[in-house]
C-alpha cells in the first residue's frame, strides 16, 4: 500500500467515525464510489474502532497517530478480548 493511499484510508476512517447509521453509509457510498477495496478497508477499521468503543476501551479517534499502531495487533483486540 502507497503512503498515500493510507494517508486517504486514515482520513476517511476518521470521517466515517464521525457520521453514524445512515449517515455513515452514505458517506462510505460518496467516497468510495468505484473502490470496493477501499470500502472494505475502511469498514473493517470503523468496525474496529466501533467495538473497541462498546468494550469501554475510552476514545479511538486519532488511534493512527499512536506511535504503537499496528492494524494487526488493533484487531486481535477488538475481537478477542
Amino acid at each position: 500500500m502507497t503512503p498515500e493511499r493510507w494517508e486517504r484510508i486514515k482520513d476517511l476512517v476518521e470521517g466515517g467515525l464521525e457520521r453514524e447509521g445512515s449517515a455513515r453509509a452514505l458517506f462510505l457510498d460518496e467516497v468510495c464510489t468505484g473502490d470496493p477495496s477501499l470500502r472494505t478497508e475502511i469498514e473493517e477499521l470503523i468496525g474496529m474502532a466501533d467495538r473497541i468503543m462498546v468494550m469501554g476501551r475510552g476514545e479511538v479517534r486519532g488511534f493512527f497517530e499512536r506511535a504503537d499502531f499496528d492494524r494487526e495487533a488493533l484487531m486481535k483486540s477488538a475481537l478477542w478480548d
